[in-house]
């Protein structure tokens, strides 16, 4: 049995079963290591300088991101002379960065386990901006693959990661609050740059574009610096029995014995095959059928919608009476079939609110994600829950848009794209139906520990 819970005393944190002594905090904070304990953080105080740095971190990678579909154009336009499906190769770069961002989260959340959380941040936030500025000086389209795709979607990997973590060090009754504000403030940035973006694309180019983008991740780099920990995680990969494997100790294969957790991860995968070609094609679909009109609008839209959809979702799911599986379910359906209308819609107001609601289910889905986890499982296996399903969704989320366009590049048309694409969402909603109820746990017996409160913020905010 683990002994060494931690208590502050006098201004001094207690001895722990070996002996150790750790360094004075403020004497109104109680904690324990992260062994499955309760932690109590302050609750305020530096912790509201750490929420906003938070703010302008989550906003410069979500709106990077996010705002993809008006860097297309631009990428597009600047090496159409030099390739021939330039369709599918500028679509790639935007959708690497993401996988990178999903793929490479696992290996951020071991990164900050051994230099530690501030280094972390700093490093991503410095890959980041050397990823924007390369890009800027990149003459062959391929090479943005590196640059903007594996350096940048690294480097915001470490980002998200560590200031999803220290918001837990240092508020827990405030927590929803705060994950709020974050989750705003980045839906915000996001809007904002989907309306400046394309007037900086047009005043001074795509190289200097890239120039300036650099530079909110080196003001990042300063905001990572104020992420100070307030207890070091104890790590305890490579401790057990000298029986277990290699694999053992790093891997926790428990999850995949629920059938359940199962089912809906494999399901969440299929269903995400589509879910990137309205936010990458949308704005030069526009442009094609309403060139008169501003396509950036569409974006505004689609990133608005899910800033609400996720405030609005996070309310629904704590209800006891709210199934959340269902939920999510009813989210990819009305995603797929509005992403099968696109075609359809007759007239630019009709795509706003085509834009709108494809936004809110977005919002919908990504805030599911993590209490749905803790539906399936222990809160002491969601760490490794969470990590694993959001690296099986890498390559779906980096899929969908290249082939969509591909599709264009051969057919000179979005059509059969989008129709494509709305499928996957309604294909893995009804695959969802084959969860059994009995792998749900109740909401009202579930405990919570800080582990498993760092990785559902993880998915509120991605």
């Amino acid at each position: 049995m683990d002994t060494s819970i931690k208590t502050i005393t006098d201004g001094k944190i207690g001895i722990d079963s070996e002996g150790n002594e750790e360094n004075s905090l403020p004497r109104r904070l109680k904690f324990s290591t992260f062994k499955g304990e309760s932690f109590t953080p302050p609750d305020g105080g530096w912790g509201w300088v750490v929420c906003m740095a938070s703010v302008w971190v989550n906003g410069s990678v979500i709106a990077t991101t996010n705002t993809y579909g008006i860097m297309y154009i631009a990428i597009e336009t600047k090496f159409a002379n030099d390739h021939d499906s330039i369709a599918f190769k500028a679509s790639l770069v935007g959708p690497i960065a993401l996988g990178m961002i999903f793929l490479l989260g696992i290996v951020a959340g071991i990164l900050s386990d051994r230099i530690g959380i501030r280094p972390t941040g700093m490093i991503g936030a410095a890959m980041g901006a050397i990823g924007m500025l390369g890009s800027a000086f990149v003459e062959k389209l391929e090479l943005l693959f590196i640059t903007y795709g594996i350096i940048l979607g690294f480097g915001a990997a470490c980002m998200l990661s560590t200031y999803i973590t220290i918001l837990g060090h240092y508020f827990h009754k405030r927590l929803g609050i705060v994950n709020g504000i974050v989750t705003f403030g980045g839906g915000v940035i996001t809007i904002v740059m989907s309306v400046v973006l394309p007037i900086v694309l047009r005043e001074i180019g795509l190289r200097y574009t890239f120039i300036l983008l650099s530079g909110q991740y080196v003001v990042s780099m300063g905001c990572a610096y104020t992420w100070k920990p307030l207890l070091k995680k104890v790590n305890d990969f490579g401790t057990g029995s000298n029986n277990k494997s290699c694999v053992d100790r790093y891997l926790n294969r428990r999850i995949w014995k629920c059938k359940g957790y199962v089912i809906w991860a494999v399901s969440l995968s299929v269903a995400l095959l589509g879910f990137m070609v309205p936010y990458v094609h949308l704005f030069k679909y526009s442009q094609i059928l309403f060139p008169e009109s501003n396509g950036s609008y569409l974006v505004l839209c689609l990133n608005g919608a899910a800033c609400v959809g996720k405030l609005v979702c996070g309310r629904l799911s704590d209800l006891h009476c709210i199934n959340r599986i269902r939920l999510q379910q009813a989210a990819f359906t009305v995603l797929g079939i509005v992403t099968i209308c696109i075609p359809f819609v007759s007239d630019y107001y009709s795509l706003i609110a085509v834009s709108l609601i494809i936004g809110s289910c977005d919002g919908f889905f990504i805030c599911l994600i993590g209490p749905i986890v803790f539906d399936f499982l222990k809160p002491s296996d969601a760490s490794q829950a969470v990590g694993f399903v959001i690296g099986m969704m890498a390559i779906p989320l980096s899929a969908g848009s290249p082939v969509a366009g591909a599709l264009f590049d051969y057919l000179g048309s979005y059509n059969i794209a989008f129709h494509i694409a709305g499928i996957p969402p309604i294909v893995g909603a009804l695959s969802m139906f084959a969860i059994p109820k009995k792998s749900i746990i109740d909401k009202e017996d579930k405990t919570h520990i800080v582990e498993g409160t760092f990785n559902l913020m993880r998915m509120l905010v991605l």
